[in-house]
């Protein structure tokens, strides 16, 4: 005779819950930040009457306007795809 035994099921309140959803997405804001830091830069000059907002992962860059910059590369292409370089 064999007994099967289910794990046991844990119960998680709703703040335990937000708080390693925070942790997860921390983790992925610095693994994508450290990811970035180690792409190949390019010098862009982005047109636009403000500032322009890039997000990848949950990084953020804000970057000005009608100023030549560095940039990494997945974030020029980003640019160029919303026609701002």
């Amino acid at each position: 005779m064999s007994v099967r035994l289910e794990p046991p099921v844990a119960v998680l309140s709703p703040e335990e819950v937000q708080t390693i959803a925070e942790a997860k997405r921390t983790t992925l804001i610095d693994y994508t930040k450290n990811w970035l830091k180690d792409q190949p830069k390019r010098t862009v000059k982005v047109r636009s009457d403000a500032d322009v907002f890039v997000q990848i992962n949950g990084y953020s860059i804000l970057i000005q306007p009608n100023v030549s910059v560095q940039v990494p590369e997945p974030v020029a292409v980003l640019l160029e795809q919303g026609d701002y370089i």
